[in-house]
This record gives structure tokens, sequence and C-alpha cells, in this order.
């Protein structure tokens, strides 16, 4: 999954609110364990053998929800970060896949051409 240490790195840290900043906190902490646990989720049935699901692309449409919902979070910069190494990721396997297939079509193409 790569996810940044910073994004898990302060949950043993939550207190007990006593005043409206804290309990601005704790929903920012929160809000944040529930994203961590979907892309945990997701990954977790990926490794069950869910057919359709690709980690990037899910972890990329989390990402995106939480950030449009909470743009003021303070982890919003290091949540873009790690969506933009996953973009890039997914662009790599694209990338990948489209020059397997390019590569399985000349060797087609040759095979065709050299049959008698």
């Amino acid at each position: 999954m790569d996810v940044p240490a910073e994004l898990v790195a302060d949950k043993p840290t939550v207190s007990r609110p006593t005043n409206p900043a804290d309990w601005a906190a704790l929903r920012a902490n929160v809000e944040l364990d529930c994203l961590l646990l979907a892309l945990a989720k997701v990954a977790w049935l990926i490794a069950q053998g869910s057919d359709g699901l690709r980690f990037e692309s899910a972890a990329i449409g989390l990402i995106s929800g939480f950030v449009r919902r909470r743009p003021d979070h303070a982890l919003v910069p290091i949540l873009a970060e790690y969506a933009q190494a996953l973009e890039s990721r997914l662009a790599e396997l694209f990338h990948l896949a489209a020059s397997r297939a390019q590569a399985g079509r000349a060797y087609l193409q040759r095979c065709v051409l050299l049959r008698p």
C-alpha cells in the first residue's frame, strides 16, 4: 500500500477532548482513521481475490473524496503527494500494459506474415 508514515505517526497520541479545538482535532483524527481503514479494506479485498479492483485507482478516488470534504485537514499535502505517487504508479502500469500489447500485436503480425 505504501501509505506514508506521516499519516499514521500520530495515531497513538489522541487525547480526550476538553474544548472545541480538541474536538476538532479528534474529528480530524477519526476521519483520517476512516480513510485509512477504507484503504486497508480495498487492499484486503484485492488480496482475497476480488475481481475488478485496482488499489491505485480506488485509493485515488478515496483520497480525492476525503480532500473534497476536508480541504482544511492538516494532512492534505501529504495525502495529495500520496495520490500523486499512486497516479504515477498507475500511469506506469498502463504504459507497461500498452507496450506489452504492442509487442503482442507485433508478434502476431510476424506469425501471420511468416505462415506459408
